[in-house]
């Protein structure tokens, strides 16, 4: 084999492997980033409907207190252990 032939496939496997190490390496850094950013991302969103069905849950408590309020006071002979709370 000619050695021109030979420096030639050298060569090429040593561009070959750097390519391939920075390519593994641009892949993890970009990969950890985006996951990085994925979970963020998700984190705010649950927070966001954590806080939204907590509102929630509060309006709703508040308007059931309004609607058994104005149901004891359309109805005072009936249900008094209700007038408790």
């Amino acid at each position: 084999m000619y050695i021109r032939t030979r420096l030639a496939l050298w060569f090429m496997l040593i561009l070959a492997v750097v390519l391939v190490t920075f390519s593994v390496s641009i892949y993890n850094l970009t990969h950890d980033s985006l996951l990085a950013q994925a979970k963020g991302d998700v984190r705010n969103l649950a927070g966001a409907l954590v806080t939204a069905g907590a509102l929630l849950i509060t309006l709703e408590h508040q308007r059931v207190k309004r609607v058994e309020r104005r149901w004891l006071a359309e109805h005072p002979d009936r249900s008094p252990h209700l007038r408790a709370g």
